[in-house]
């Protein structure tokens, strides 16, 4: 029979796993999973996207040709009657079929719910744009919004990315490279996610690598920084980088 100090024993270790397990969200877990959501967005509004363009192009296949962006297109079809589109895009007859206006209100509604969820992807950027602001300002900063919330999901933590040497930042999101190089001799990784920083962007293919040692450097940096509560220095060490490593 189960003793009544066992049972309030239980109990107590009960209570305080739901405490630790309550504690153990906290703003890293809500950025990576928006993050997550605003990947899995982008996925899906591409191939809805492409479903619209194929689907309206039975009606109006010229304003495909003449729109490349996905979510010009949709909010071209959510907010413009087909006789508009015919005035704007096409010089003469277009060569689509003449559809019912019931057939191309369906087109037209589909359109408007992909274009909501555009304007919902730019709202949970925002959002996962202000988390990183408020808990992690010089990163944010020295990285941008989207290049921030990859380096610390690829971390895990806010914690962990502040405590990995900067020649690890510098690979995070090359993980299969990287284990490919070990297992097979392929040639090593340079970068991974900081490969997508205008810095490296604009450098030329010869000093990439270099200019990738030092953004994960100061990336390191500004993470202490913001782990520890340390000041505002993010501006300082963009502009040093940018010194640096002028635009070519």
């Amino acid at each position: 029979m189960v003793s009544k100090e066992f049972s309030e024993l239980r109990l107590q270790l009960i209570t305080k796993t739901k405490e630790q397990l309550a504690a153990a969200v906290g703003f890293d877990t809500l950025c990576i999973q928006s993050l997550a959501g605003y990947d899995d967005l982008i996925v899906q509004l591409n191939g809805l996207s492409k479903r619209l363009r194929e689907w309206h192009a039975y009606t109006l296949p010229e304003l495909d040709h003449f729109v490349k962006d996905h979510e010009k297109y949709t909010e071209l079809i959510a907010t413009k009657t087909r006789e508009e589109l015919v005035g704007e895009y096409v010089k003469d007859t277009s060569m689509g079929a003449n559809i019912s206006e019931k057939d191309y209100n369906a087109i037209v509604q589909f359109a408007q719910h992909i274009h909501s969820l555009y304007a919902y992807r730019h709202e949970l950027l925002s959002y996962i744009e202000s988390i990183l602001q408020e808990h992690m300002p010089n990163v944010a900063t020295l990285l941008g919004t989207t290049l921030a919330a990859r380096l610390l999901a690829g971390a895990g933590s806010l914690k962990r990315l502040s405590r990995l040497p900067s020649s690890t930042v510098q690979l995070l999101g090359a993980e299969k490279a990287l284990f490919r190089h070990l297992k097979t001799g392929a040639r090593s990784p340079k970068y991974g996610h900081v490969y997508n920083h205008q810095l490296l962007q604009q450098s030329p293919a010869k000093i990439r690598g270099k200019v990738a040692r030092a953004l994960a450097d100061k990336t390191s940096i500004c993470a202490k920084l913001d782990y520890f509560g340390g000041e505002f220095l993010a501006d300082k060490y963009k502009k040093a980088l940018e010194d640096k490593f002028p635009r070519q």
